[in-house]
């Protein structure tokens, strides 16, 4: 069974396109402009998927682990000022980019 991805302990290799596709946003965009099929082909691994198309796997990898970087999370104790950019910048301006490969996937 896929466990639930987290920043700090990134192997994508083993996990499944379907695992990423749903535990890391951003994922979504890669895997298709990569022809990584991770719908009805959800289940194969990352590093089966990339064998089978020709991609370099290390390259894929780094890309995705690019996207796994999260902005450090603001202590409770920060002032309102510091919490309020935090979100503006770690969801709003997040989901403004990834809006519209959500819409296409809605599609």
């Amino acid at each position: 069974m896929d466990t639930v991805l987290t920043p700090a302990a990134v192997d994508f290799s083993g996990q499944s396109l379907g695992r990423i596709a749903v535990d890391l946003p951003g994922a979504t965009a890669v895997l298709r402009r990569l022809k990584l099929d991770f719908c009805c082909g959800g289940h194969v691994t990352l590093q089966e998927a990339c064998a089978a198309k020709g991609l370099d796997l290390a390259a894929v990898r780094q890309e995705l682990e690019e996207l796994a970087q999260e902005a450090p999370e603001p202590q409770l104790s920060a002032p309102s000022g510091e919490l309020i950019e935090h979100i503006l910048t770690r969801y709003h301006e997040v989901h403004r980019v990834q809006l519209p490969e959500l819409i296409r996937m809605a599609r």
